[in-house]
């Protein structure tokens, strides 16, 4: 077998299953670089591996939506907790929108990207489908809002190594997708990000 038919095999497994492959390994051997996991993995390289993952996930666009590779590629983070590495990726399917006030945005811009962020005002709740157009229950929401806000679309997590059944912690999931836990405005109110 030539090492380009290899390479292509070794593609196809990676489409079928990348669950198996490299969260394991990464979970494990955290404390190895990027080029050696690859190599563990069956990659020659670190760009190889980065290849076949984004061929994997164009082939994979047209599953059902519940698919491993969704339409937009995945966000990695390596989770701590209690001196272990959990490699966790983004849930296409559980998601939603984190509130901040805006000073806390504007007075911050080493931490806070403004282009990641939203206004929230009349305009862009009309195109949000949980107001469903209704410009009463958008006028009330506004009105309770203490002060101006911005919102940004974020994640749950996912673990990727197996038999990890627990929550990623919070803090993590939102920090880790740029945003400080401490500014979110009513978590779990109207600050959501685990719903479907």
């Amino acid at each position: 077998m030539t090492d380009s038919s290899e390479q292509e095999e070794k593609l196809h497994e990676w489409a079928e299953g990348i669950e198996g492959v490299l969260p394991d390994i990464a979970s494990q051997l955290s404390d190895r670089s990027e080029d050696e996991l690859a190599k563990l993995c069956g990659f020659l390289s670190t760009e190889f591996y980065k290849e076949a993952l984004a061929k994997a996930i164009e082939e994979k666009k047209e599953e059902p939506s519940n698919s491993f590779f969704p339409d937009i590629p995945l966000s990695y983070f390596v989770f701590t907790e209690n001196n272990h590495d959990h490699l966790v990726y983004t849930d296409e399917i559980h998601g939603g929108f984190v509130y901040v006030p805006e000073r806390i945005i504007k007075s911050d811009p080493d931490f806070y990207d403004i282009k990641d962020w939203g206004p929230i005002n009349k305009e862009s709740l009309k195109e949000d489908s949980s107001f469903d157009n209704d410009d009463e229950n958008i006028k009330e929401f506004l009105e309770n809002l203490p002060e101006p806000m911005m919102r940004k679309e974020i994640s749950s997590l996912i673990a990727a190594e197996y038999g990890i059944t627990g929550l990623i912690d919070e803090k993590f999931e939102v920090e880790a997708q740029g945003v400080r836990y401490e500014d979110i405005f009513d978590v779990g109110g109207i600050s959501r990000w685990g719903d479907g």
